[in-house]
């Protein structure tokens, strides 16, 4: 009976029904198209014997790419119109995107990003990431000759003031949208740590079959993080193209800071970055050699906590100080707050979020902040250098931002071509493809003929990906030798320090781990 009410009603958008016709007298050759069906019942609704079926339904996006080649889900059923989402878009590439039919002739592929829209450095990651899309479509897209597109959702909010519960929340929302909704294959993350353990979390908590490669989450507590859906999953869903904190920590604990500085304070956030690197750190120092004073979101919003917190270091007799904290902003509050006690005259240290020319370069800032920064020393995934950085700085520069001024640029450059490149793999044969296999095709991204990551080597990396199956990729940030059991890509260190007209970072070495 269905069958005779589709054809029926398919007939009537067609056109109506011919004088005198009736249920009883429609034939089988009502309808000829999947097309024409798909638009009167949704995506997936076919066209068999001259009958529509059913529209395809869903739990996920993932499912509507595997019965359809594409569509979100929403209210259990695929629907081939982008559905918007208040937080999620502000910004896209292409810009038209949400404009764009999700399934059909002209239909893009969807990659996710989750990022603090009001963050500068996040702000130029996006900018990096959409100039890998843009880089990508003007060399030949996708398999099947699918233009790629990426939508960012927010977690910030306004002024990325958000933290802690809050914060998650924001997160599990952009992982629902971007993985559940639209059934991304892909989300290239340019936030940090305790924002990558809350998407694995929303991940395995809603079974969502989606990859993840990160360009600056780089908590020791990542390495072992359980990221598989299922036990037999041969990979995890997490990678990232920066190196674990491990090789930081134990350069700053064994190359950075002489022994002779003698004990260190270590005043961090708590969170999975500054409690994962902390840790690192004295472990290489040594534990007696160290004073730990943590603290949290809360007291970056307390003069009195900030104030505790400078008189409690100043008293520990330290001989130098290791400051630990996501944002470089706090960086600059929890220094601010010990820049009149008698513990700014020891040395400083700071790590790879500290290298933010927007917070810390401030021309603003107290000329006693700025003396203990331009006297301090930081460490960094080492800055890129070579042919591929170069192109891409000048690439970046063209949409007005500067690599060299914030850490893990590069990375998320990479991070959106390495995981583009595993999506070629999972998706050679077929579209029911989702992101286990993407996991899959990221493990065939180290061994083979050498590719840089740039528009040129895009196409070369898509025609050896699909005659050998694997490649050698060289990124942006570096060479990228992956360990499939643990989906990192180990790399260099930078000592680094502000410039003395405070208006630059510059280089003091490059070390090994």
């Amino acid at each position: 009976m269905r069958g005779l009410i589709a054809a029926s009603a398919l007939l009537s958008a067609l056109g109506g029904l011919a004088a005198g016709c009736s249920l009883g007298n429609v034939h089988h050759d009502d309808c000829t198209t999947d097309t024409q069906c798909g638009a009167l019942f949704g995506v997936g609704s076919v066209c068999s014997e001259g009958f529509c079926s059913d529209a395809a339904s869903c739990t996920t996006g993932h499912d509507c790419r595997r019965a359809a080649g594409g569509g979100a889900c929403v209210a259990g059923a695929c629907v081939a119109a982008f559905p918007i989402d208040a937080t999620c878009k502000a910004i896209t590439e292409p810009a038209d995107l949400l404009t764009k039919p999700l399934v059909g002739a002209g239909a893009p592929l969807i990659i996710g990003g989750i990022m603090s829209f009001d963050e500068p450095k996040h702000q130029a990651r996006a900018v990096a990431i959409r100039l890998a899309v843009a880089d990508i479509n003007a060399n030949g897209g996708m398999n099947r000759n699918q233009k790629l597109g990426v939508i960012f959702c927010d977690n910030g909010g306004a002024g990325n003031l958000a933290t802690g519960a809050d914060r998650t929340s924001r997160t599990n929302h952009a992982v629902d949208y971007l993985a559940g909704t639209l059934g991304v294959p892909v989300i290239v993350d340019p936030t940090g740590s305790t924002d990558s353990i809350d998407i694995i979390t929303r991940l395995k908590e809603r079974a969502y079959p989606t990859a993840i490669v990160a360009s600056a989450a780089t908590s020791p507590a990542l390495t072992d993080v359980d990221d598989r859906l299922k036990a037999t999953d041969k990979y995890g869903l997490f990678w990232r193209t920066c190196p674990s904190d491990v090789g930081q920590g134990t350069v700053l604990a064994k190359q950075v800071i002489p022994k002779a500085t003698g004990k260190i304070a270590i005043t961090y956030l708590k969170d999975a970055y500054g409690e994962g690197l902390a840790a690192v750190f004295r472990d290489a120092y040594g534990l007696t050699q160290t004073e730990s004073f943590p603290l949290t979101s809360d007291d970056l919003a307390s003069a009195s906590a900030l104030a505790a917190n400078a008189d409690a270091v100043d008293a520990s007799g330290a001989g130098g100080v290791l400051v630990i904290a996501l944002q470089a902003s706090s960086v600059v509050k929890i220094i601010t707050s010990m820049a009149s006690k008698p513990i700014a005259a020891k040395p400083f240290f700071l790590t790879d979020s500290a290298k933010d020319s927007a917070a810390l370069l401030d021309p603003t800032l107290p000329m006693a902040v700025k003396a203990i920064l331009t006297g301090a020393r930081g460490t960094a995934p080492a800055s890129p250098s070579g042919p591929n950085y170069e192109q891409l700085k000048i690439n970046l520069k063209l949409m007005k931002v500067d690599p060299s001024s914030f850490s893990f640029v590069a990375h998320s450059y990479d991070a959106t071509m390495v995981g583009a490149f595993g999506i070629i793999v999972a998706s050679k044969s077929a579209t029911t493809y989702d992101g286990v296999d993407v996991a899959g095709g990221l493990a065939h991204l180290s061994a083979g003929k050498a590719v840089d990551l740039s528009p040129t080597g895009w196409l070369s990396g898509v025609g050896e990906l699909t005659s050998k199956g694997q490649i050698d990729v060289n990124g942006t940030s570096g060479k990228l030798n992956f360990d499939p059991a643990t989906g990192e890509a180990p790399g260099q260190v930078e000592v680094w320090q502000v410039s003395s007209d405070f208006k630059s970072f510059a280089t003091v070495s490059i070390l090994d781990p």
